[in-house]
């Protein structure tokens, strides 16, 4: 068996879900600016989906905060 480090965090789902409440963003312009579905933005925020580094970095942007806040350390 490969071990994977675990590059976001647990909660980066939740802090994200802050995030945009914070903003007062809607999750559909968010998915759009990201570039995924609307139903892929809801699974990510509900834990269904994967939250990856590239999302991260992406939402980061898009948002305007640094993207390290969703990894489990700072990886530049």
């Amino acid at each position: 068996m490969i071990y994977v480090p675990k590059v976001v965090k647990d909660d980066a789902n939740a802090i994200l879900s802050k995030l945009i409440d914070e903003k007062g963003i809607k999750r559909t312009y968010l998915a759009e600016r990201v570039g995924i579905s609307p139903a892929s933005m809801s699974a990510l925020l509900h834990g269904r989906k994967k939250f990856t580094a590239d999302l991260a970095l992406q939402i980061g942007k898009v948002l305007d905060v640094p993207y390290t806040i969703f990894l489990t350390k700072s990886y530049s």
